[in-house]
């Protein structure tokens, strides 16, 4: 998320937001923290946050595979 009171540090621009670990939970956090933002980058952060989430599932499978 940006952060107002940052705009004099650009590199400190941006704030990160540790999300839950169940799935649920950390979409309504989204929806949360980012109550004020436009429905399109909403709806992009749900989906890049899916993307991620199935990935790591997907890797920790092969790995649990493969031994």
């Amino acid at each position: 998320m940006k952060t107002a009171e940052r705009a004099h540090t650009p590199n400190e621009h941006w704030e990160k937001v540790k999300l839950d670990k169940c799935f649920r939970i950390a979409i309504e956090q989204i929806d949360e923290n980012l109550m004020y933002w436009p429905e399109f980058l909403k709806k992009k952060c749900k989906e890049r946050f899916t993307r991620i989430r199935q990935m790591l599932v997907r890797k920790r499978r092969m790995r649990l595979k493969n031994t």
